[in-house]
């Protein structure tokens, strides 16, 4: 039980962060996202209030998915 532990927490090192090929494709992925988001709507998909949105839902899908995760 230990090693898990010890193996977690080297994972998330500094060097070892985009060694991760499956987070970097979500990285790459989001980016993507946002990117054509933004360029379809000319630039109003990264205004202020659209993000101060988008940061208010951040909290209740965090719980969300704990509880999803922790009873299936």
């Amino acid at each position: 039980m230990q090693g898990d532990h010890e193996r977690q927490k080297s994972s998330f090192a500094a060097g070892k962060l985009f060694a991760d090929r499956q987070l970097n494709f979500l990285l790459i992925v989001n980016v993507l996202v946002v990117l054509v988001a933004t360029w379809l709507s000319r630039g109003q998909f990264v205004d202020i209030d659209n993000l101060q949105s988008m940061g208010g839902q951040l909290p209740p899908n965090s719980v969300y998915s704990r509880s999803a995760s922790c009873c299936p």
